[in-house]
């Protein structure tokens, strides 16, 4: 008998089947499959199953972590994922599977549900700090969007608060920061955290560079920016030091993330340990291995000293959804037996 986790994002979807054997959870079947190319979440489910040569009887619980906002109601969880054309049924699911217990959660839930079970090897960390292992755990990340949620509690007892913290007002830590958001309120209107904490957020602040400082692009990043993914152009540029519009973007970006990294640790004071994750952290990780990183983080004069005792690491790991929908799918299996005294 097993358990069923996936972490469904647009792209791919990492999927896997675990038993519980000897009290720990150990992975019998493990695979990254190609979203788009299936029609429905169930067809992918099924050649997944298929794969592993299991049978969806054989489930006695399933979390799925999905890219998309999750709509509860009582124990029925739905989901419409965002950049797939897929509508997620926690009832439906569980009837395929014969019954099983089925949650579906947001896929940031999911790195929450994963921080306690996170190895040595799947972070960085920027900051020891003073941890204290009994107190809440943030974790925030820039990907697509902004992401941010609290965890609280150990094991079956997690607890996961959710936030839609990436759409709050941006608040500016200097004079710098406060022209960039004076410019895109006047073209847009608006600017939330999101804006300029995302893959998108990249361009945005490229834009303001381009427009307000007239740092234009060299001819290979200019290039590069019409052939590719323009965010991923301007950072690799960054790190390679090849490109003043690259340069500058990233050095503005990272200093806005260590600063909102900062204001969100004060409003959760998470001394169980603040965890940057999503895609974007790793593929600049030395950007953030730099002195000014955490120097931008604790930038606040009058908390410094509280700042400098929160442990902040970077999650390297892929799997960081997977381990916490397998861990959150061991819960509510947990759960179902104690309630039902087997």
């Amino acid at each position: 008998m097993y358990l069923l986790a996936g972490d469904i994002g647009g792209t791919k979807s990492l999927m896997a089947l675990a038993k519980i054997m000897d009290g720990e959870l150990v992975t019998q079947f493990e695979a990254s499959l190609p979203s788009a190319e299936y029609d429905t979440i169930e067809t992918m489910l099924q050649d997944f199953m298929d794969q592993s040569q299991a049978r969806p009887q054989d489930i006695v619980a399933t979390t799925l972590a999905l890219a998309g906002p999750v709509q509860r109601s009582g124990n029925r969880s739905r989901c419409q994922l965002t950049n797939l054309p897929w509508y997620a049924d926690s009832e439906a699911l569980s009837h395929w599977t014969g019954g099983a217990p089925t949650e579906l959660i947001n896929d940031f839930a999911a790195i929450g549900y994963a921080l306690e079970h996170l190895q040595k090897d799947d972070l960085v960390v920027l900051q020891q700090g003073r941890p204290e292992p009994r107190a809440p755990r943030l974790a925030m990340g820039a990907g697509t969007g902004l992401g941010l949620c609290m965890a609280d509690g150990q094991g079956i007892q997690t607890r996961i608060y959710p936030s839609e913290s990436g759409h709050v007002h941006f608040s500016p830590a200097d004079e710098e920061q406060l022209a960039l958001m004076h410019y895109w309120l006047k073209s847009q209107g608006h600017c939330s955290r999101e804006f300029l904490l995302s893959g998108p957020g990249i361009q945005h602040i490229a834009g303001y560079l381009q427009t307000e400082r007239d740092i234009q692009p060299g001819p290979a990043l200019s290039q590069a920016m019409q052939r590719d993914d323009a965010s991923a152009a301007l950072s690799q540029a960054a790190l390679a030091g090849s490109d003043e519009l690259g340069v500058e973007t990233l050095r503005l970006f990272t200093r806005i993330y260590a600063a909102q990294l900062g204001d969100a640790a004060l409003g959760y004071l998470p001394y169980g340990g603040l965890y940057i994750a999503g895609g974007i952290a790793t593929k600049i990780l030395p950007l953030l291995e730099r002195p000014e990183f955490m120097q931008a983080f604790r930038d606040n004069p009058a908390m410094r000293a509280l700042l400098e005792d929160i442990p902040v690491s970077v999650i390297t790991s892929g799997r960081a959804g997977l381990i916490g929908a397998l861990n959150r799918a061991r819960a509510i299996l947990t759960r179902t037996r104690s309630n039902t005294g087997d």
